[in-house]
């Protein structure tokens, strides 16, 4: 699912390494939270699942949202 809003993500932004890795961990802390998808005020290239962008941990955006999700 995307489109809309952004994804706010709970990982800290940081650099992956140069390995391949399916599901990449950042780092355990950090001052900015993953952003991932597009939303209605960007453009068609950040409206991708791949997109991987950063913002604050305290920024409030109507453009940024957040996805419930339940694992069993």
């Amino acid at each position: 699912m995307s489109g809309n809003l952004y994804e706010w993500c709970n990982d800290w932004y940081g650099t992956y390494g140069s390995d391949t890795k399916v599901d990449p961990e950042g780092p355990l802390a950090g001052t900015g939270k993953i952003i991932r998808g597009g939303n209605w005020l960007t453009s068609a290239k950040y409206c991708r699942a791949s997109y991987r962008g950063y913002t604050g941990a305290d920024f409030c955006c109507s453009a940024i949202g957040f996805r419930i999700a339940r694992s069993l």
